[in-house]
């Protein structure tokens, strides 16, 4: 039997490598986090806005070809 009283609890006392191991987690929580909010504003609103970055995405590709056709003669 214990002598401890039934609302003793012990206190967390974590070592060291333990604080660093949950900082290094919370770090890489709030960098993915981070990206995936940044992923998330990047992503286009609605159809019509994708399809307009798509267009655009094209005729620029399209303009490279045009330019390297003509460098090569």
């Amino acid at each position: 039997m214990s002598n401890l009283h039934p609302n003793d609890v012990k206190v967390f006392a974590p070592t060291t490598e333990q604080l660093d191991l949950m900082l290094a987690r919370s770090v890489e929580r709030a960098a993915a986090e981070r990206e995936a909010r940044i992923r998330a504003e990047a992503w286009p609103r609605d159809v019509e806005d994708m399809l307009t970055t798509l267009a655009a995405k094209a005729l620029a590709f399209e303009a490279r070809l045009a330019a390297l056709e003509a460098e090569r003669g």
